[in-house]
């Protein structure tokens, strides 16, 4: 232990320079103490020899860019613990000095200026020690912090960073350089030493980053406008591009941080802006940079998402989010971004503005020119008025494409293959669809669509894509007839513009399920319109019974009145007709025209010749063990009534039967009948038209043709033969008739069935008819009745017939209506007026020469 103690007191008042270490202090200024000794007084047996202490007072100097200042600096040294340093010092000067102090080769200051407060104790050969276990305050104003490897220049008005220990909190206030919009920076990191002196530890930091307002061009000429290339060119939007990602990966490696971010309000160039951004910034691993928690309002909507980008390639950047959104306006969203190059949301009329979304996506994004075709793959769900209106389901994925195509020549979205799942309100083709014809209403629907590529618009996705559609319980109201079909369901397969389908109605209206199936050719000019490509539809209806009011119900416009319900069936007809060109197979079990016509097993086909004409084909029914066949036409064009054509051929029709159901032809006297029986057999041609209300058959325009033939016949109780059997006192013979076949062919036109000369061969009589039974007031028909008749007879065999020429003997019975309009009989021994009533008086003695010379040959 030394016994003597030693004490020097010096001052350098005059500026002078002194090296120390290698530290070389200008300009130094200050007085001092030096002791052999660390303690005063009683303390001294404690002391070594070469013990030392030096305080220092008032020092002012300048070392580099730096001007210190400290009241004072006490350094003591001891051969166990070393030299050893403690002050509390204020530093001034340029942030460039810090950087040459630091080292650091990536990270470096320029401009402004810098005050530092620290107190500073530790040992003097070790200055990682003393700068770690500092504890200091530094404000840095109007400076820029350069990243070298990225020539990027960072500007800021103010830098506050407290150091206690080895970590430290900082503040930064700035604004951006373009819009002058203010933020500022709070946060803290740990573990300096590894920043300041580049060890291979590395330092962690949390930061919180608040604005009121910041755009995108903020953010990204922040990594670029200071930025210059060695030839003094600013940089282009490639290279700030670049810098930024190098730059974000120099921040990552350096400083490794977790940043919150919150802006009151952040604009995307002049499109939208984006109110209460916040966001979570980390890094997973050294190349993929995470967002988390981030959530913004836009318009009344409210966004969350999570995203993460590899940013390791220079020009080329994986990514991957998942994206949550309520209450978004389409209408407002798509338009500023040209609705993201999806033409088909481009091309549709009425976006919604309640869209919930829930987007999962991953894909390749190419730095200058946006997404990278052929990379995209995720899924969308989305709802519309909160699953109301529509919920639906997006899947994409990349497309297959030839090896040949430069996939830098394919736009955003060709080389895309897109799957869409959705369920809804029908209502909603009423806004995407162009079509003024079909609107739709309530029930409910699914579709399932396919398709690759760009699509434009519906007609383009019809006509490319595949889909299937399945509509229930809903209405269909096509307005160009101003009907309402009731759909129970219907299931539709398309591929490229033509599907097939199946559906069935099966509502109150109709009390019957009518299913329909087939083929739709060029199916987007019915959905769409306006397209230029013709339809054609082939139809399969079936049903097990229909009633034909109940269907001329379903078919009327919605506001017809009672009488014009013929006009509205038509028109319906025929606007579907025009619309679908179909070609309809139609089968039904039972068709009940009224309660006393029934048909069975009624089929049909129905296709369109022109515009205005229907064609029946292949119709036929059952009708009580009879049938019935039909072809024919019907022209929909005219307003006031109906033309109509047609062929009909029967086999074995109950006669009875058909004369019950068809009201007995409104003719009193049959409907009288007491007993009737037999078959007919017929062909019938027939042309005219129905008036419209319940004004029936036009008889100017009615004309036809019918061949028949009456069998077995059997008949009781008829007025007229009855009135008949009594002039001729033959009331008993008549009660009961039975008849050999009666055949012939009858002329119908207008009012009037013109009946050639028949033969009716009966139990009871003998005769022959001919004349014009008419349904107006020119009925007049004459019955031959051979004389020979007179003859007993007991009823009971049908003789078989003679001919017209085999009778000598005759009188003749005239038939006319009365002012009444029932019949009167009239009595004639000679035909003679039955010519002249008919213009051919000429012809009566002609007929009774031929008639005698064929009754010579039937005796020879």
């Amino acid at each position: 232990m030394s016994q003597y103690w030693s004490i020097l007191i010096f001052r350098m008042e005059e500026e002078n320079t002194v090296v120390a270490k290698g530290f070389r202090f200008e300009q130094l200024t200050l007085d001092g103490r030096f002791t052999n000794r660390l303690f005063d007084g009683k303390r001294a047996e404690k002391e070594d020899g070469k013990n030392l202490r030096i305080v220092l007072n008032n020092v002012n100097t300048v070392y580099d860019d730096f001007f210190i200042r400290t009241p004072s600096v006490l350094i003591t040294s001891t051969p166990k613990a070393g030299a050893r340093l403690k002050t509390d010092v204020h530093i001034t000067g340029k942030p460039a000095g810090i950087s040459k102090w630091l080292k650091n080769d990536k990270f470096f200051f320029k401009r402004g200026k810098f005050d530092l407060e620290a107190s500073v104790e530790g040992s003097m050969s070790d200055l990682q020690e003393i700068v770690v276990n500092s504890e200091a305050k530094l404000d840095l104003r109007h400076f820029s912090v350069v990243y070298k490897p990225s020539n990027t220049s960072f500007p800021f008005a103010q830098l506050v960073l407290a150091k206690k220990q080895g970590d430290a909190n900082f503040s930064i206030i700035s604004s951006t350089l373009e819009n002058g919009h203010e933020f500022q920076i709070d946060g803290g990191l740990t573990n300096m030493k590894a920043l300041l002196f580049a060890l291979a530890e590395r330092s962690t930091s949390e930061a919180d980053f608040v604005a009121e307002k910041l755009s995108w061009t903020d953010f990204v000429n922040l990594f670029g406008e200071n930025g210059y290339l060695n030839d003094g060119k600013p940089k282009d939007d490639q290279q700030k591009k670049r810098s930024m990602k190098e730059t974000v990966r120099g921040i990552q490696y350096q400083f490794q941080p977790r940043i919150t971010v919150a802006v009151d309000t952040l604009e995307y160039f002049d499109l939208i802006e984006l109110r209460k951004f916040k966001t979570g910034v980390h890094f997973e691993d050294e190349k993929t940079l995470v967002l988390e928690k981030t959530s913004f309002k836009y318009e009344e909507g409210q966004v969350s998402l999570r995203a993460m980008f590899n940013i390791n390639e220079a020009d080329i950047t994986p990514f991957n989010f998942e994206l949550h959104a309520k209450n978004l306006n389409l209408a407002k969203l798509l338009p500023p971004f040209d609705y993201f190059k999806v033409q088909l949301l481009a091309n549709m009329d009425e976006l919604p503005d309640n869209v919930s979304l829930d987007i999962k996506h991953k894909g390749l994004l190419d730095d200058q020119t946006g997404l990278i075709p052929s990379t995209s793959t995720g899924e969308i769900v989305f709802q519309v008025d909160k699953g109301k209106t529509l919920l639906g389901k997006v899947y994409y994925e990349p497309a297959e494409y030839s090896h040949l195509m430069n996939p830098g020549d394919l736009q955003l979205g060709n080389a895309v293959k897109t799957k869409v799942l959705l369920n809804g309100d029908p209502a909603l083709f009423n806004q995407f669809f162009k079509t003024d014809r079909f609107f739709f209403s309530k029930g409910q629907f699914d579709a399932e669509l396919k398709y690759e590529g760009n699509v434009r618009d519906f007609e383009e996705l019809m006509s490319n894509g595949d889909a299937t559609f399945n509509l229930y319980n809903s209405e269909v109201y096509y307005k160009q007839a101003d009907v309402s079909f009731p759909i129970t369901e219907i299931n539709l397969a398309l591929h490229e513009d033509n599907a097939d389908f199946y559906g069935f109605m099966n509502k109150d209206s109709i009390h019957q399920k009518i299913e329909l199936s087939g083929n739709i050719q060029n199916l987007s000019e019915v959905a769409i319109g306006n397209t230029g490509k013709a339809v054609k539809t082939a139809v399969n209806i079936t049903s097990t019974k229909i009633r034909w009011a109940q269907l001329q119900k379903l078919l009327s416009p919605l506001n017809n009145k009672p009488d014009k319900k013929t006009a509205g069936l038509k028109k319906t007809v025929k606007g579907i007709l025009g619309t679908f060109n179909p070609d309809i197979c139609m089968y039904l079990d039972t068709f009940v025209y009224s309660k006393k016509l029934s048909l069975y097993d009624v089929q049909t086909g129905i296709s369109l010749k022109d515009t205005a004409t229907m064609l029946l084909d292949k119709t036929g029914f059952r009708f009580h063990g009879g049938s019935v066949s039909f072809q024919g036409s019907v022209d929909l064009g005219q307003t006031q009534s109906t033309p109509f054509t047609g062929q009909f051929q029967t086999d074995k029709l109950d006669i009875a039967l058909l004369l019950e159901s068809l009201d007995y032809l409104y003719i009193p006297s049959f409907k009288a009948i007491e007993k009737l029986s037999g078959q007919v057999n017929l062909n019938l041609d027939l042309s005219g038209a129905i008036a419209e209300g319940k004004k029936g058959l036009v008889p100017e325009e009615t004309s036809g043709l019918l061949d028949f033939e009456l069998s077995d016949i059997a008949i009781k109780g008829y007025a007229p033969l009855d009135g008949l059997a009594a002039k001729i006192r033959m009331k008993k013979r008549f009660e009961h008739l039975r008849f050999a076949p009666i055949r012939n062919t009858v002329r119908i036109k207008g009012e009037d069935i013109k009946i050639p000369l028949m033969e009716i061969q009966s139990s009871a009589i003998n005769m022959f008819v001919e004349g014009t039974y008419s349904y107006g007031k020119n009925t007049n028909i004459w019955v031959t009745v051979p004389l020979d008749n007179l003859k007993k007879n007991k009823g009971l065999v049908i003789p078989p017939t003679r001919g017209y020429a085999a009778i000598k003997r005759r009188i003749y019975v005239e038939i006319t209506p009365d002012k009444n309009g029932k019949n009167k009989f009239k009595f004639h021994l000679r035909k003679k007026k039955f010519y002249k009533q008919r213009g051919i008086p000429e012809q009566y003695r002609a007929d009774l020469k031929m008639y005698r010379k064929l009754r010579k040959g039937v005796k020879h």
